[in-house]
């Protein structure tokens, strides 16, 4: 009965340490997102430049299309790295991949200047 006990304890935490993981990877993501939104730069796309703000409303509505994809990994296994990969960094229809201008005009790779800002959280934390 003991071990029984012991067996289903160490469950729970198992199934809650993955819960925990996966939740902070989704507020990365979420970090992510709204400092694009935020940001005041120009975000270029298919040769298209548009705002922070539509870049991170694109990037939202890609983002659960690629987590309801039939292809994509369950959701538990997105990271903050998986997304920049496989939704912030490039076009999924041209392959091209995304760019952002900032105010002073310096032009970046969109992959780039998300993993930046992931390194600036772990610092600012």
């Amino acid at each position: 009965m003991l071990s029984k006990r012991v067996f289903l304890f160490t469950i729970l935490l198992f199934s809650y340490s993955l819960f925990a993981d996966w939740k902070v990877e989704e507020e990365k993501i979420e970090y992510l997102l709204r400092t694009l939104g935020g940001s005041g730069l120009q975000f270029e796309r298919n040769g298209s430049l548009h705002s922070g703000k539509e870049a991170e409303a694109h990037l939202r509505k890609k983002y659960e299309s690629a987590k309801n994809s039939w292809f994509a990994p369950p959701q538990s296994d997105w990271t903050a790295l998986l997304f920049i990969e496989k939704v912030g960094s490039k076009s999924t229809l041209s392959g091209s991949p995304y760019s952002v201008i900032l105010s002073n005009g310096d032009k970046a790779t969109a992959e780039n200047w998300f993993k930046q800002k992931l390194t600036e959280r772990k610092v600012a934390k």
